[in-house]
C-alpha cells in the first residue's frame, strides 16, 4: 500500500495498526487471494487460508479412492485429471515449498497479531502455476453477504454427481451455517482473477459516527 495510505490507517488507530502479509508470490498479489474472514455463528469468525499443501493432499486423497481420472478444473485452460495433476511432480513440490515458506509465515503472523487459536483458522484446498496463479478458481477470494457467501465455482472433478471441491468447502464452513452459493467465474479466472477481484458489495453503515469510536485523545 502506498506509505500515506499506511502512514493514515495508523494515525487513526481504529483501523491501525496496519499489518503488512508478504503477497509478492502471487500473480495479482492481492491479500483477498490468500486469506478471508468469515462470521461464525458464536459471533466469533472463521479465518480462511489458501493452502498448496492442503491441494496436494486433496488431490492424493482422491486418487487413493480410485478417482484418479476425474478431471479437475473442469473447462479451464489448466484442466487436467486428478492423475496428471499428481505425475507433475515439478508443480507439487512448489507448491509444498510455498507452503512452508509463503503461507505458514502469513498464518503464524496473523494468528500472532489478531490472536488467533488454532481451532478457528481452515486451510482451503489450493493449487499454484509457476507463476502463482490459481490452478483451480480460489475458494478464498470469496465475497460475505450477510448470512451467504458467494463463492467462486471451482470447477472440481465430479465424483457421484457432486463436485468435490465444492462438498469439501461446504464441509469446511459448515460450523459457521452460512449458506453458500458458488458463481462460475471462469472467464475472469481465465484472466487470472477471481471472485472478489471483481466484486464489491454496498452495505448498511452503523449509525453511530466514526470519531465516536476513536481513542479520546484523537476525537
Amino acid at each position: 500500500m502506498h506509505p500515506d495510505i499506511v502512514e493514515f490507517l495508523d494515525a487513526q488507530e481504529l483501523q491501525g495498526p496496519t499489518v503488512a502479509i508478504d503477497t509478492a508470490w502471487l500473480h495479482i498479489r492481492h491479500v483477498d487471494e490468500v486469506v478471508s474472514f468469515v462470521p461464525h455463528r458464536d459471533g466469533g469468525f472463521l479465518m480462511l487460508v489458501t493452502s498448496p499443501e492442503t491441494g496436494v493432499q486433496f488431490l492424493r486423497n482422491l486418487e487413493r479412492r480410485g478417482f484418479g481420472d476425474a478431471v479437475m478444473s473442469r473447462g479451464l485452460s489448466t484442466e487436467r485429471t486428478v492423475r496428471e495433476f499428481l505425475e507433475d511432480t515439478d508443480t507439487l513440490a512448489r507448491n509444498l515449498q510455498l507452503q512452508q515458506q509463503r503461507v505458514n509465515p502469513i498464518v503464524a503472523r496473523l494468528k500472532r497479531e489478531f490472536e488467533i487459536e488454532d481451532d478457528r483458522v481452515v486451510f482451503v484446498p489450493a493449487l499454484y502455476g509457476e507463476i502463482g496463479d490459481s490452478l483451480w478458481p480460489n475458494l478464498v477470494n470469496l465475497v460475505v453477504l450477510g448470512d451467504r457467501l458467494l463463492v467462486s465455482d471451482p470447477q472440481g472433478a465430479i465424483v457421484n454427481g457432486q463436485d468435490v471441491l465444492q462438498a469439501e468447502f461446504r464441509r469446511l464452513v459448515a460450523p459457521t451455517h452460512l449458506q453458500v452459493s458458488f458463481i462460475d467465474d471462469a472467464q475472469y479466472h481465465e484472466m487470472k482473477g477471481n471472485l472478489h477481484c471483481a466484486t464489491n458489495v454496498r452495505r448498511q453503515g452503523s449509525t453511530r459516527p466514526v470519531w465516536s469510536s476513536l481513542p479520546r485523545r484523537l476525537r
